[in-house]
């Protein structure tokens, strides 16, 4: 599965901005609960750098140590510059194994 992202910021005046990611790590973590041990780390691949879009791909393996039932994670997408790291997305994520199989 492919999640694609646009990530933007409040200025100083409250108005919406792209952040540009260029020269920057995008990294999604997912967790149990909070300050769990991460179940699933990923870096985004940058697909508009200047415009702030990236692209988080899932493969079966990255949930495949997880139980096999259903899972609500806890997720963040952090970006980092070298110097400073930051949340810029967060929610739950909900994995179910697959119901058929070929």
């Amino acid at each position: 599965r492919k999640f694609s992202f646009a990530l933007t910021q409040k200025d100083a005046t409250g108005a919406t901005v792209v952040l540009s990611i260029v020269g920057k790590t995008v990294r999604f973590t997912a967790r149990r609960e909070y300050g769990d041990a991460s179940v699933v780390t990923k870096a985004l691949t940058a697909t508009d750098a200047p415009n702030g879009k990236c692209d988080l791909d899932f493969v079966p393996t990255d949930t495949s140590g997880l139980p096999n039932r259903r899972q609500v994670l806890v997720w963040d997408v952090q970006v980092e510059d070298g110097t400073s790291r930051y949340r810029a997305l967060d929610g739950r994520l909900e994995v179910t194994p697959e119901v058929t199989t070929v």
